[in-house]
């Protein structure tokens, strides 16, 4: 048994194909600038990130080292009393050092487990992204192969309909604004658009005579 089809609009198809263009050109975007964006970030955590923390850890190793001998070598200097000197203002800047020191370490410390976390989220982001990237790739360039099969098909259909019907033949179909159902079986299609036998139109051109 034939399958067929009501079709109220070809314009509607066509419109809806233009829909599916450019919802397939927002799945490609997102896709593209989700992956642009885990990228990025696993270069900042990776390369970046390490690298500026890494350079500011060996210019508070200095720093440290200064406030170390700087402390020590007020703690040598005589006074005129002969008391110890006050290295109130070295303590601090050694403390400061310190902290700035253990600082850095717990943001690399930070910065490697975070790594290893972020590879195994990125393994599971990219997995999820799979199904939404072969949207545009294959399953909406196929279903627009067929729209478009099926568009071809009606059009033709139409045009050998208006080309075969009589425009003044009573009952002739109108091309406009009424529902027509378009068959997928072709010899189907081809009776819908067959003039009618020479036994029907005989009596119609003896009443006209």
């Amino acid at each position: 048994m034939a399958k067929g089809a009501r079709v109220q609009s070809i314009q509607q198809l066509s419109e809806f194909r233009a829909f599916l263009v450019k919802f397939a050109e927002g799945v490609r975007h997102g896709t593209s600038l989700g992956e642009s964006e885990v990228q990025s970030t696993a270069r900042w955590l990776k390369d970046e990130h390490p690298q500026r923390l890494l350079t500011e850890r060996r210019k508070a190793e200095r720093a440290l080292q200064n406030a170390t001998d700087d402390l020590r070598r007020k703690r040598l200097q005589p006074t005129a009393t002969g008391d110890p000197p006050s290295t109130v203002t070295e303590q601090k800047a050694l403390a400061k050092a310190k902290a700035k020191m253990q600082w850095l370490e717990e943001k690399l410390s930070a910065t490697q487990r975070w790594n290893r976390q972020f590879d195994k989220e990125a393994i599971q982001f990219q997995s999820g992204l799979q199904p939404a990237q072969s949207l545009p790739e294959a399953v909406i360039p196929r279903a627009l192969a067929r729209l478009e099969g099926h568009l071809i098909a009606l059009e033709n259909y139409l045009e050998a309909q208006s080309s075969q019907a009589s425009p003044s033949a009573p009952g002739a179909p109108e091309t406009g604004g009424v529902s027509r159902v378009v068959s997928d079986d072709t010899d189907k299609a081809q009776d819908d658009i067959s003039p009618a036998n020479e036994d029907d139109t005989e009596p119609q051109a003896e009443e006209a005579v």
